[in-house]
């Protein structure tokens, strides 16, 4: 299973153009949208050196150009408006440590929950559900509940009824099963595998096992490596997207509710701060399994 250096350098080299063209767009889209947080400034000598710093007023590829530069070099500087004048990579650094295990085990979950379920449409309906409805329902069903036996002197404020700006237990747990399985990832996995069975069952090598009343089941799981690494792999960036609605329905302080935050506030350096840092690690996930795929499969490991 040995991988060719060339192999890994093409590889390689196309999820890190991936990830630089994501950044240029968000860049673009900053650039075209009307006014600037620093506007709102008071200080006129501030106005002017961050203007100055980030190419404010200047065409629009400069713009651009410049704001590349700082986003790949990580000189993002301090927050306007999320939190002003604390430094950009300190905040994306906790909203990161605080999101990344959500992320990871609601991907887990995804993937785990398509591979049981591959190919019944029980896993698709439920996966189907919008993420936005089954957060903002599970969270004002717990809120309800828990606020209504509070009121009636049942309980005091209960250990896992967290606020915003606290961890909770329970908070995340509900966050990745929300990420997980309503995020249609679930679904996509289980589609996935669910065609990649229906073309195994079809292959000459596995009817002619069973024509021979071989046993072919092990056989099959081997082959269901591959597009298993695929669907993982196509997955892990909506689940990422949708990491921004969760965190920003339950309130918890994680790089998703600090993205949206930042663009709402026209917060720009923070803005790209969390975009590199969100698609650094897509870059990651999608390089090691882009790898692991051709490592599997020698048919990958061609370079043309």
């Amino acid at each position: 299973m040995r991988l060719e250096p060339a192999v890994i350098a093409r590889t390689t080299a196309g999820w890190l153009l991936a990830g630089l063209g994501a950044v240029i767009l968000v860049q673009v889209l900053v650039a075209l949208a009307p006014g600037d947080a620093i506007d709102t400034l008071p200080d006129p000598a501030l106005r002017a050196a961050l203007a100055e710093q980030w190419g404010l007023g200047t065409p629009l590829y400069a713009r651009v150009t410049l704001g590349t530069l700082h986003a790949l070099t990580g000189d993002w500087g301090s927050s306007w408006t999320v939190r002003p004048g604390a430094p950009v990579a300190e905040l994306v650094a906790a909203g990161m440590a605080r999101s990344g295990p959500v992320l990871l085990a609601a991907w887990a979950v995804a993937v785990a929950a398509g591979l049981a379920g591959r190919g019944r449409a029980a896993v698709l309906l439920v996966s189907a559900l919008p993420v936005v409805i089954l957060s903002l329902g599970t969270m004002e069903g717990v809120n309800a509940l828990t606020w209504a036996g509070m009121e009636r002197g049942w309980w005091g404020r209960p250990a896992f009824f967290a606020l915003p700006t606290e961890g909770g237990a329970v908070r995340d747990v509900l966050m990745v099963l929300v990420l997980g399985l309503g995020s249609a990832a679930a679904g996509e996995v289980a589609a996935r595998l669910g065609e990649a069975d229906a073309r195994l069952a079809e292959a000459s090598f596995v009817l002619a096992l069973q024509a021979r009343s071989r046993p072919v089941n092990a056989l099959l799981w081997r082959h269901r490596a591959v597009p298993l690494l695929e669907a993982a792999q196509a997955v892990f960036a909506p689940i990422a997207g949708g990491l921004v609605i969760v965190e920003r329905c339950w309130g918890n302080p994680g790089v998703g509710d600090l993205l949206w935050r930042a663009v709402e506030g026209r917060d720009v350096p923070v803005a790209t701060g969390t975009v590199v840092a969100l698609a650094a690690l897509s870059v990651a996930v999608g390089v090691a399994l882009d790898l692991a795929r051709r490592a599997w499969d020698p048919r990958l490991r061609v370079v043309v």
